[in-house]
């Protein structure tokens, strides 16, 4: 699998952030065999689906994509 790196990911996700009003995201990735984590932060939003649009939104880099939400301190 080719690297993505956090900016190819931040670029990617920028308009529908922007459309959830979450400014300041904390997005990671990292490659642990073949697969993608994207952590970010919504900066204390409490968004129900953002989990499942987020993965829609990276559905074409693979089924390897995994996003998680952290919240922030």
């Amino acid at each position: 699998m080719a690297s993505i790196d956090d900016d190819k990911i931040r670029r990617r996700l920028a308009p529908f952030l922007a459309e959830q009003k979450i400014t300041e995201p904390r997005i990671s990735t990292s490659q642990a065999s073949s697969r993608i984590v994207v952590s970010v932060a919504p900066r204390g939003r409490e968004i129900l689906h953002l989990q499942e649009e987020l993965i829609a939104a990276l559905a074409d880099l693979g089924d390897g994509v995994v996003v998680e939400l952290a919240q922030s301190a």
